[in-house]
C-alpha cells in the first residue's frame, strides 16, 4: 500500500489508560484529516500524520479532543525530531509552505505545499508596530518571501488556502488549486435554509450584529466598543454581540452599553453554529489583515451575510458571493451600512439567501474531496 506523509505543525500526544492508547489532538484537525484519510483508503493509500509532541506543561483546552488510537483512520507518528522520522519510501509528502519545511526539498520525494498567506498579508500584521522595527521586520519578510517562492517552484503541487494567496503565488506554482477552508457541512447548509425561512426580517426589532474571531487587534476586536458607541450615537437600532475570546478580553468585558452584549467562547459545533444561524443577522468582520479566515465562510454557511473591512480576502469573497458588504477601514462607513439595513431589511434577506447559495457548493465535504483527489492525482496514485 502506498503511503503519503502529512507534516502537520500541530501538536499531539498519546496516553495510555486501562490498557488502551488514546490520541490527544486538535478537534478541528481531526475532523479534516480523518475525512481525507478515508478518501485515501478507498484508493488503497495510507495517510501517515506526523506531529510534534505537546509541551510537558500542556493542558487540554476546548479545541482539543481525545480519541482511541484504534479509531482514527490514519497512522500516527509523534516526534520532536521530524526529519529523523521521514521514511524514504513515501509516495509523497504534504507540508505547510513554511521555511521550517524547506529541508524536504532534498529528500527526492515529491511534495505538495499548503500555502495561505501572501507577503502582503504578512506585512498587514505589522500595522501598529513602531516604524523602525516595522521597517526591519518588513525587510526580513521580503528576504523570506524570495526563499518561499523558490520552495514553491520546486513543489510537485500546491494547494492555496484562498484566492488571494493563489493570485499572489500561482505563477510560481506547479499543479496548483485553491480552496476555501471552513467547517460548513452539507447538513449545516440545510439547517441554514430552514432557519432563514423562520427569520424575522421586519424592522420592528434591532439588527443583531455579530463579531466572531480571536480578540486581537489584527482581527479588529478592539474596534467593536467604538462601533457600538457610534451605532448608539446615530440612533441605529442595532446591538453588537461579541463571540470568542482572547488577549483583549479585559478591554472588551470592561465596556458596557445597552447595545453591546458579550457572549464569549462557544463550542463551535454544538453552540456557535446554532447561535449564529438563529440569532445573528449580520457578521461584522473588521479584519485588519487579509488572511482567509474561516469565519467568513462559516458565517455565510449559516445564512448570515458578512460586513467586512476591505482586505485582500474579504474583497474577493464578497465579490464572488455577493453575500455581504465591503467598506473602507472606517467604522462610520460600517455604521452607514447597518443604518441602511435597519430601515430596509429586503437587502439583508437577499444577501442571506445568496450566502447559503454560495456555500452550497463549497461545503466541507466538497472541499475535502477536491483536495484529496488533487493530492492523489499529483502523486500519481489515481
Amino acid at each position: 500500500m502506498a503511503t503519503v506523509a502529512y507534516l502537520t505543525t500541530l501538536y499531539s500526544r498519546i496516553i495510555e489508560k486501562k490498557g488502551e492508547r488514546f490520541l490527544i489532538l486538535d478537534k478541528r484537525f481531526l475532523s479534516s484529516i480523518s475525512s481525507t484519510a478515508k478518501i485515501f483508503a478507498d484508493k488503497g493509500v495510507d495517510l501517515e500524520v506526523i506531529f510534534s509532541p505537546f509541551p510537558d506543561d500542556f493542558v487540554p483546552g476546548p479545541d482539543t479532543t481525545c480519541v482511541l488510537c484504534s479509531d482514527v483512520p490514519f497512522s500516527v507518528v509523534i516526534s520532536d525530531d521530524i526529519e529523523r522520522n521521514i521514511r524514504g519510501d513515501y509516495a509523497g509528502i504534504i507540508a505547510l509552505h513554511s521555511l521550517r519545511n524547506t529541508w524536504i526539498k532534498d529528500l527526492g520525494i515529491p511534495y505538495i505545499l499548503i500555502s495561505e498567506n501572501s507577503l502582503k498579508v504578512k506585512l498587514d500584521l505589522l500595522v501598529g508596530t513602531p516604524p523602525i522595527k516595522r521597517l526591519r521586520m518588513a525587510a526580513g519578510l521580503l528576504r523570506q518571501d524570495r526563499l518561499l517562492k523558490k520552495f514553491l517552484e520546486s513543489a510537485a503541487g500546491v494547494q492555496f488556502n484562498g484566492r488571494a494567496a493563489a493570485d499572489a503565488h500561482k505563477k510560481h506554482a506547479n499543479n496548483s488549486m485553491f480552496f476555501n477552508d471552513s467547517r460548513v457541512f452539507n447538513k449545516d447548509v440545510m439547517l441554514a435554509k430552514e432557519s432563514l425561512e423562520n427569520k424575522d426580517f421586519s424592522t420592528n426589532k434591532p439588527l443583531r450584529i455579530g463579531f466572531s474571531a480571536r480578540w486581537i487587534e489584527a482581527k479588529g476586536a478592539h474596534l467593536l466598543p467604538k462601533f457600538a458607541e457610534l451605532l448608539e450615537k446615530k440612533t441605529v437600532p442595532a446591538e453588537v454581540i461579541m463571540l470568542g475570546g482572547g488577549p483583549l478580553s479585559e478591554q472588551i468585558n470592561a465596556y458596557s452599553a445597552d447595545n453591546f452584549k458579550v457572549i464569549g467562547f462557544l463550542d463551535f459545533e454544538t453552540e456557535w453554529k446554532p447561535y449564529v444561524r438563529d440569532h445573528i443577522d449580520v457578521m461584522f468582520l473588521p479584519h485588519l489583515q487579509g488572511d482567509p479566515a474561516c469565519t467568513y465562510f462559516e458565517s455565510l454557511g449559516s445564512g448570515v451575510p458578512v460586513l467586512a473591512f476591505d482586505n485582500d480576502s474579504s474583497r474577493l469573497i464578497i465579490a464572488d458571493s455577493d453575500a455581504g458588504w465591503v467598506v473602507k477601514r472606517d467604522l462610520n462607513a460600517a455604521v452607514d451600512v447597518v443604518s441602511q439595513l435597519s430601515q430596509d431589511r429586503s437587502e439583508l434577506k437577499d444577501k442571506s439567501r445568496k450566502a447559503i447559495a454560495y456555500m452550497s457548493s463549497r461545503t466541507f465535504e466538497d472541499v475535502t474531496l477536491l483536495r484529496a483527489n488533487h493530492v492523489l492525482e499529483v502523486f500519481g496514485l489515481i
